[in-house]
């Protein structure tokens, strides 16, 4: 007969790091284990795993707002994840789907433990398989507590989201590997935190679990679904700061409710800010460009940031407002190369397929692809402003003088000049709003500091 005292105290003794971050994560007594008991062995070592499978599972309430959720533990079978691990969280898994509640995977592992064979790379397999089916179905998200590497990586490459804690490593190829193809390149510049950013692996890095606690129940409550209250007054005020000109800044603060935009994948394709932000209570997918002067050209990374974000706002229904000043795409041979048509092709295509309400306030510029993608009604948009100031033309200033008055410059005397007056005249006849508003492309021209209130009232109408 097992002695029930001495075998909880094991298994709590084993899995004491994974319990202690599930309660500094989630709310006060709200976490209920689900097989506690559960284990793994392999014959390759001599010793037995027979206290924990690696890995606790449960359901719990951050914020009040209920999950599901697996932790792993480094410290169980020298940081390799086991069959009877990934079984156990792929039970967790199908759990959530069931309660229709979202699934955190936090992850601190290096991989497949060794010893367990094909068996435990089938059990990998399952699980990304089921991140797969859970797309679009709950929100997944996966937190990169500790170093991970191997398979596991492309779990979490599959999740709607990826918080990344303090310094720890993600990548496919373990930091040994990494090493042993380059002795003289650090993990960290392949792995870390900054690597991440810039190959758009990680939605958003935090520095503990405090923070993690806080960013997930920001998060939780954008994916609600629940519209916020919000005064009278909130709804009417406006923004005199935007009649100064386009920034980013501002209008995230003053157009959207205060505080509340969540940024994803910040450090990741920089022409463009993603995030997910309200306004009057509404849950809406925020994207803005980046450049405050001459227009951003949207390149490879842009593109595809932007392909993502608007897959996820599709799973979760949720509208797209996006704030534009854009001159088209990049004009770089590298890009070129690097497939830049099939990312832009991509973009417009995820946009399209986005059947929530898609909203655009053209800021600055809306030229070539940069109107195409962000503004179009042929696209799908289904309310489009514009600022006074705004240029919206078929072709970039810069094309335009190359192009269209390319023999005007060859023949001046003064280049300099010519291109200044010619791009002046370029702007008066083909980029002025109002030739767009005649035509029906944009839907009303606005005074900047009544961006919030318009917003607002298409919302309303939009998702009633």
């Amino acid at each position: 007969m097992v002695d029930l005292n001495q075998r909880k105290s094991e298994v709590q003794q084993a899995g004491k790091a994974a319990r202690d971050f599930i309660v500094s994560l989630t709310d006060e007594l709200s976490f209920v284990e689900l097989d506690t008991f559960a284990f793994s062995k392999s014959d390759f070592f001599e010793e037995a795993a027979d206290v924990g499978a690696g890995v606790v599972t449960g359901f719990a309430r951050i914020g009040d707002k209920p999950i599901y959720l697996a932790v792993q533990n480094e410290h169980d079978h020298k940081g390799g994840m086991t069959k009877a691990q990934a079984d156990k969280i792929l039970k967790a898994m199908t759990q959530a789907e069931k309660a229709e509640a979202p699934f955190v995977l936090v992850l601190s592992g290096k991989g497949a433990r060794i010893g367990e064979g094909l068996a435990v790379m089938d059990g990998f397999a399952r699980l990304a398989a089921k991140a797969s089916a859970l797309y679009g179905e709950i929100p997944l998200i996966t937190v990169i507590r500790g170093d991970t590497f191997g398979s596991a990586a492309f779990v979490a490459a599959q999740s709607d989201f990826v918080f990344t804690v303090g310094e720890a490593q993600l990548a496919t190829n373990s930091s040994a590997v990494i090493a042993a193809k380059k002795p003289d390149l650090k993990a960290a510049d392949v792995a870390g935190p900054k690597a991440q950013a810039e190959n758009g692996s990680c939605s958003v890095r935090v520095a503990d679990a405090a923070e993690l606690r806080i960013k997930l129940n920001e998060l939780l409550d954008l994916l609600s679904g629940e519209i916020a209250e919000v005064g009278e007054d909130s709804l009417n005020y406006s923004c005199a700061g935007l009649n100064e000109g386009y920034d980013p800044e501002k209008i995230l603060s003053c157009v959207l409710d205060p505080g509340s935009f969540f940024e994803l994948n910040a450090g990741f394709g920089e022409e463009v800010r993603i995030g997910l932000g309200r306004a009057g209570g509404f849950t809406v997918g925020v994207l803005l460009c980046a450049d405050e002067t001459n227009g951003v050209k949207i390149g490879n990374a842009a593109a595809r940031k932007i392909s993502r974000f608007a897959r996820l706002l599709e799973c979760y229904g949720i509208p797209l407002v996006s704030f534009v000043n854009a001159s088209g795409t990049a004009v770089c041979p590298g890009a070129e190369r690097h497939g830049l048509m099939r990312e832009v092709g991509s973009m417009m295509s995820a946009i399209t397929d986005l059947c929530a309400p898609k909203i655009s306030v053209v800021c600055k510029k809306a030229q070539g692809a940069g109107y195409m993608a962000l503004a179009a009604k042929g696209l799908g948009f289904d309310y489009v402003l514009a600022w006074p100031e705004a240029e919206i033309s078929l072709l970039s200033d810069e094309v335009a003088l190359n192009t269209v008055y390319a023999a005007e410059l060859a023949a001046s005397k003064d280049p300099e000049a010519a291109r200044a007056e010619l791009a002046e005249k370029y702007a008066r006849l083909e980029s002025d709003p109002m030739n767009a508003a005649k035509d029906g492309l944009i839907d009303n021209i606005i005074e900047p500091s009544t961006t919030r209130q318009y917003l607002i009232s298409a919302l309303m109408m939009l998702t009633a």
